[in-house]
Order: structure tokens, then C-alpha cells, then sequence
């Protein structure tokens, strides 16, 4: 009997999670990649164009998107934000992007020599960690101003 309802419950919850659908809030671009997005509160959110070197922001909850054109010769691979002014960028050839402005103007912080970036974590404003292709894995103490 329990085995009976148990089985009830998760096919009811099942059907419940696969109604709700995705929807397509922009036009399909076939020269981007978006590897990485944030959001920063319940209409603003941030994400990154891999093939054009592009950070895009949003204050209408994807409606629309802002692009900050920085043709990044590193291109972004992984984009990390405290808040809606402060965040960083992974990239390739190891290089850290930041910005204080929510991406108005973005700073090189940090250049390593161990290949291109492909994840990123922050526990708090400071410790973080980011991970290479090459298998190296480099950790921050000071918000990505310098990694080790």
C-alpha cells in the first residue's frame, strides 16, 4: 500500500515539473555561445557571450539585454557577480576580467599561464576558486585580484 502511494506521489510530481516550459525571450543567434549567466536580484542578471566577447545585462528579467561590446581578445568563459556592481570573468589564456560598475568599464586583474578558464566558484566576496582545461586549479583570497 505504501509502495502503491509512493508511486502515485512521484508520478504526480513528475507530470507537475514537466508542465512548466522554457520560454524563448530572444531571437536565436547562430554566432553566440552564452556559457554562463547570474542573476543579481528578481530582474536583473548578467551573462556572457563567449564568441563576440560580450557581456550582456538585464534589469527586465530577460526582456531585453544591454550588451557591452568589450571584444575581449581572451574570450569569457565563466562569469561569477557578488552583486549587481561587482564581478569577474574567467577567460581564456587565464586571464581575469573585473568590474565595481556592473560592466560599464571592466579592469585585467590577473593573467596566469595555465590555459583557458572553464569554471569558477566563490564561496563569499573574497575565497573563490577557478579551474582550467589543463587540469590546474587556482584559488583567490582576495576577491580575484590575484590567484595562486
Amino acid at each position: 500500500m505504501i509502495r502503491q502511494a509512493l508511486t502515485v506521489a512521484f508520478l504526480t510530481l513528475s507530470l507537475i515539473a514537466s508542465a512548466q516550459e522554457w520560454e524563448l525571450v530572444t531571437p536565436v543567434k547562430t554566432r553566440s555561445e552564452l556559457p554562463s549567466v547570474q542573476l543579481t536580484g528578481p530582474t536583473t542578471g548578467y551573462m556572457i557571450d563567449r564568441v563576440l566577447g560580450f557581456v550582456l545585462k538585464t534589469t527586465d528579467a530577460g526582456a531585453s539585454w544591454k550588451r557591452f561590446p568589450f571584444n575581449m581578445t581572451n574570450k569569457p568563459r565563466v562569469l561569477h557577480m557578488w552583486d549587481e556592481d561587482r564581478g569577474i570573468i574567467a577567460a581564456n589564456s587565464g586571464r581575469f576580467y573585473r568590474t565595481d560598475n556592473g560592466w560599464e568599464n571592466l579592469t585585467t586583474v590577473f593573467q596566469a599561464v595555465w590555459g583557458n578558464m572553464s569554471s569558477m566558484h566563490f564561496v563569499n566576496d573574497t575565497l573563490g576558486w577557478a579551474g582550467s582545461e589543463t587540469g590546474k586549479i587556482l584559488v583567490t583570497t582576495d576577491g580575484g585580484a590575484s590567484w595562486t
